[in-house]
């Protein structure tokens, strides 16, 4: 079965798995239990777990590593002394009603590598060291809740990704897209299935996502979007929290070459990333956090086209040795009266 014609089954499977979740529901959840507002309105955001960001500048450093690339004909070696991620996040709440909520977000991200040793008549490694790997969108939330204890998530991205040189805009342009059907099981939990359009393991696919939360006490909580994303939280107070987290970070980027042909090819990366972080209330809204981990490269090979329903051989396949990180962050999160 071709991933085009497995996409299109998913995705109407889902769809009638997820209608059928309705018929039957429950109109009249007792709003004493918090998982309706007054207006019968379900609530799909779990209190005490994680609260939501505003704006977050965030710094994460891969400590050196070794990269070594491959074609039909050579082998390239290197050593990556540093490896940079900026990313600075906002949300704009836009409709904030009982009945649906639309926030705006817009991110900037680069990535900074700098070689230690490396084949300077390599492109590719040259092209890496003198050029950072920028990305930057605009991303919608749409929260649509049902009166009753379900809810309807959508989110849809567009954004620039590459070197940011010359060559087509139309190289560079990424679409992410996804929707989640949610059912608040309980005050304390809640879960859902989907589907996603994505590039988180660094080129498109198309794969059914399903969340689950859950708050096990005041201290305890847990998080999960299979399968990209996990966390498991604890909450030592009001104002500290630790976090274990494991993430799939990717995306394709487009790289423009000087010396090479041909002259733009596609980067498909994506890393797990997974380790362990400490937040702080510095004051009022204001938090900071501080982590490491393990970085685990799943894919960072070079393609000459950036296709979805087809699959070629790389131009460059690359085997990146897996690194420990760091990182740091601040934040401003929403207060309290404004979520509803």
């Amino acid at each position: 079965m071709k991933l085009v014609e497995l996409g299109k089954f998913i995705f109407t499977y889902l769809l009638t798995f997820m209608s059928l979740l309705t018929l039957g529901q429950d109109t009249t959840m007792v709003k004493d239990y918090g998982v309706c507002d007054e207006s019968g309105y379900c609530i799909p955001k779990i209190p005490g777990i994680r609260k939501s960001r505003g704006v977050s500048f965030n710094y994460l450093n891969s400590l050196s590593y070794d990269i070594s690339s491959q074609n039909e004909d050579s082998t390239y070696q290197g050593k990556i002394n540093r490896d940079r991620r900026y990313t600075i996040k906002l949300k704009i709440p836009v409709i904030n009603e009982d009945h649906m909520k639309f926030v705006v977000g817009l991110k900037y991200a680069e990535e900074e590598f700098k070689f230690k040793t490396f084949d300077e008549g390599f492109a590719f490694h040259s092209a890496l060291n003198q050029k950072p790997l920028r990305r930057f969108g605009i991303t919608g939330y749409l929260i649509n809740p049902f009166k009753s204890n379900r809810f309807l998530v959508s989110r849809a991205n567009f954004r620039l990704s590459g070197d940011f040189d010359n060559g087509n805009p139309e190289d560079y342009l990424r679409i992410s897209a996804s929707s989640l059907y949610g059912i608040r099981s309980s005050y304390n939990s809640t879960w859902g299935i989907g589907i996603t359009y994505s590039y988180s393991f660094g080129r498109q696919l198309i794969f059914p996502i399903l969340a689950y939360a859950k708050k096990y006490n005041k201290y305890w909580s847990l998080e999960t979007l299979i399968p990209v994303n996990l966390s498991l939280r604890f909450n030592a107070s009001k104002k500290d929290a630790f976090e274990f987290l494991t993430r799939v970070s990717g995306d394709s980027y487009n790289i423009q070459f000087d010396d090479y042909n041909p002259d733009n090819l596609f980067l498909q990366s994506s890393d797990l990333f997974s380790g362990l972080t400490y937040e702080r209330n510095v004051f009022s809204i204001l938090w900071m956090s501080v982590g490491g981990g393990y970085r685990y490269n799943y894919s960072f090979d070079l393609f000459r086209e950036n296709n979805f329903n087809q699959r070629s051989d790389p131009e460059f396949s690359n085997d990146v040795q897996s690194s420990w990180f760091v990182d740091v962050g601040v934040f401003l999160v929403a207060p309290d009266k404004w979520i509803k």
